[in-house]
């Protein structure tokens, strides 16, 4: 277990579809487990930091070179060691005088990602697998299934590419769209996740994408409704791909 905890964290992503570049800001409310806290390891596999803050005061911060999740499953494989857990890449000294919780703040960029997060036929998407690796190739984050917190999703895009319109669909609750506050060409997607939830579990696809359908059935109605979504011409694929979810949804509600 890590000597800190994270209670809420907020992902801000600004989305550039033709450079194939996210600029991300994210927050995270720490709360100490230990008397001391001296340095903060979070995962940050693939983002590059620009510059971190503790409670708005600079913090120092430098990578390690730790093993990647497939170098620990080839090590579960050939030695049968099950201790997969890792530390963290991205270390951060908690300045001098900052005790008690803290509010930490990392800028940074993801560029032409091939791996967690990808830019496809003009949507950009999330790999999203139930173990931890792949929210650490898009967020500085606890990558940790045992970590888990309430989450902020504010997405940046343009308001439409190509004549076609632009949103965002992501895990929690849509909460808001609306114009961003300088470009009128651009809006601001929220996505509110009040359940306490590990990283790795998180999704999100941004692009031209259009409801494809609404999916029916107990399990549908049970978690209050589920839509699929697609790139346009592609509603008939998202249909049959996403025919048997109301069906699994029914059998882990009962």
């Amino acid at each position: 277990m890590s000597d800190f905890g994270v209670t809420h964290q907020l992902v801000t992503l600004d989305i550039d579809f033709e450079r194939q570049l996210v600029r991300g800001i994210t927050e995270l409310s720490i709360e100490p487990r230990v008397s001391s806290l001296g340095t903060i390891r979070l995962h940050c596999e693939r983002p590059v930091v620009r510059s971190v803050w503790v409670n708005g005061q600079t913090a120092e911060f430098r990578r390690q070179q730790v093993k990647t999740r497939r170098q620990l499953v080839h090590k579960l494989l050939r030695t049968g060691d099950d201790s997969l857990h890792d530390e963290g890449d991205l270390e951060i000294t908690v300045p001098q005088g900052q005790t008690g919780s803290l509010k930490v703040r990392i800028e940074y960029y993801v560029v032409r990602p091939q791996s967690g997060l990808v830019f496809r036929g003009g949507i950009v998407y999330t790999e999203t697998h139930v173990n931890p690796s792949s929210a650490r190739r898009w967020v500085p984050c606890l990558d940790d299934m045992g970590e888990r917190s309430t989450w902020d999703l504010f997405f940046v895009v343009p308001a439409s590419v190509g004549g076609e319109a632009v949103t965002a669909v992501a895990s929690g609750e849509l909460s808001s769209v609306v114009p961003h506050p300088h470009d009128v060409a651009r809006r601001v997607v929220r996505y509110i996740v009040s359940t306490a939830t590990a990283a790795c579990t998180l999704g999100f696809a941004a692009g031209p994408l259009t409801g494809a359908c609404a999916l029916g059935g107990a399990g549908a109605e049970a978690a209050g409704g589920v839509f699929a979504f697609a790139p346009g011409g592609r509603a008939a694929d998202a249909q049959a791909t996403c025919a048997v979810v109301p069906e699994a949804l029914e059998f882990y509600a009962r």
